[in-house]
């Protein structure tokens, strides 16, 4: 009895260390020789029982190769999402080398995920490979067809190639993602477009909605202040750039010089030599004036 009381509480500590890397049928037949041992049972049910046990316990034994459990891929997609995150960090550091370990890393977690493809996709095109950075981006679209950071990411390399009604397209599906945070710099991006396609009015419109959804923004607010006056919309041009003086507070030497052409196309004397005055003030003795 004492041998069979040594195996059956060895049997029972095996099962309990075993527990994860067994299936959830281990647990009925540990529970059930824990009640078969100290319950004092029969000498005979032991003969009985603990041959079965062992074939049960042999087939409580989860396969070596079997496939990641939900959590786990989960697991894996968070931690790709945090690669690629940092992939990012470093593309705008310059680090090329952390960038490419990190999103090389994500690539490995899960390399289905839109987010790896865009990220692989900005790298790519910082290390020059252009055909396979296009790719990448497509991809990305294709596995998130209404995501604003894909559409936006592919935007904003279609307008570095030059691609500038492709481009607009992009960023105009981008802000059509409510979820999108970045919705002030995809305006921003769509209205460059325009402005390099001589469409002014459409650049205009597009930067005004940019300033709604985040007035800070300086070179945003700078461009529509000259697109207004190149447009002869001088009374608009002397509001945007009131309302840049209010957020901003000191002006420099450019905003000097539009205000100082703006006024003078509005034939406001008064201001024009305010404006010349406080540039001969600050800058008479630069070379920036």
């Amino acid at each position: 009895m004492g041998t069979l009381f040594y195996f059956s509480t060895t049997l029972v500590y095996i099962l309990r260390s075993c527990s994860g890397k067994l299936s959830a049928s281990y647990k009925f037949v540990r529970v059930l020789l824990s009640h078969m041992l100290f319950k004092n049972c029969p000498l005979v049910y032991y003969f009985v029982w603990l041959p079965l046990l062992c074939l049960t316990l042999n087939g409580c034994l989860l396969p070596e190769d079997s496939h990641p459990t939900f959590s786990e891929n989960l697991s894996l997609e968070k931690a790709a999402i945090c690669n690629a995150q940092l992939g990012f960090y470093y593309l705008k550091k310059d680090n090329i080398q952390h960038a490419k370990i990190k999103l090389l890393k994500a690539y490995q977690q899960a390399p289905q995920l839109p987010i790896v493809k865009s990220a692989m996709a900005c790298f790519l095109e910082r290390v020059g490979e252009v055909k396979a950075c296009e790719i990448h981006h497509l991809q990305a679209i294709e596995l998130n067809q209404t995501s604003g950071m894909m559409h936006h990411h592919y935007g904003e390399f279609l307008l570095r190639q030059k691609r500038y009604q492709e481009a607009q397209f992009h960023f105009l599906v981008a802000v059509r993602d409510l979820k999108y945070l970045d919705t002030a710099h995809a305006y921003a991006n769509a209205a460059l477009c325009f402005i390099k396609i001589a469409d002014y009015n459409k650049a205009i419109y597009y930067l005004s909605k940019a300033l709604n959804h985040n007035p800070l923004l300086k070179e945003v607010h700078l461009n529509l202040i000259q697109l207004h006056y190149r447009q002869k919309h001088y009374r608009q041009a002397e509001k945007a750039l009131q309302e840049y003086t209010q957020l901003h507070g000191k002006i420099g030497n450019s905003e000097l010089k539009i205000g100082l052409q703006i006024a003078l196309a509005l034939k406001d004397t008064v201001k024009a030599n305010e404006y010349i005055k406080t540039l001969d003030q600050k800058y008479s003795s630069s070379s920036k004036y």
